[in-house]
């Protein structure tokens, strides 16, 4: 690589999807083995304790959540990069956790929020296409959750024949419909 392009791109190590939290015995034997073959990280992003399902707030134990994150921020810090938190959109509950105990070193992916937000533009402007929109997200939903930890009721998601144009940016306010239509972005599109 030549010398104008080696900070030209930041580096992530992602391990949070794992079928476990990432322990902070896992963390430390992680950052070790790229410190010890002396790869530059931008940010790590273990799996932390409790449930960070797309498009709703974290579920879980505050607490035990704070007393996780605060080691994983520590070796962090100790390492020289950032934590990182995936699927982090719409998790309110713990946002001035992880600003606080990071101190401000952190990387938050909230890329569904916008997906979300974006959806709901076109909920207010164009419900016709929103309603085919919505309808695909249905269609397509069983084969989305093959890629996703959600526990979406999709019997909670009103049925659009039901709605008025007016109401369908309030689908928004709705846990179940924004994990429908979050997991299947790559569907719609």
């Amino acid at each position: 690589m030549d010398e104008k392009g080696e900070d030209a791109f930041d580096f992530e190590l992602s391990v949070d999807e794992s079928s476990a939290p990432t322990s902070p015995q896992a963390h430390l034997f992680i950052a070790n083995e790229i410190c010890e073959a002396n790869i530059k990280v931008s940010s790590v992003a273990p799996r932390f304790v409790g449930e960070f399902q797309k498009a709703i707030d974290y579920i879980g134990d505050l607490d035990a959540f704070k007393r996780s994150f605060r080691t994983h921020a520590a070796l962090a810090r100790y390492f020289g990069y950032k934590i990182s938190v995936h699927s982090g959109s719409d998790k309110f509950s713990v946002f001035p956790v992880i600003g606080e105990l990071s101190r401000g070193r952190f990387h938050i992916k909230t890329s569904g929020t916008n997906w979300l937000e974006a959806v709901k533009v076109i909920a207010r402007k164009d419900p016709g296409l929103y309603r085919e929109l919505h309808r695909k997200a249905l269609l397509t939903f069983d084969r989305a959750t093959k890629y996703y930890h959600v526990t979406t009721n999709i019997k909670k998601v009103p049925d659009l024949s039901t709605l008025r144009d007016g109401q369908l940016p309030e689908l928004f306010n709705n846990p179940d419909a924004r994990q429908l239509i979050h997991i299947t972005y790559g569907e719609i599109l």
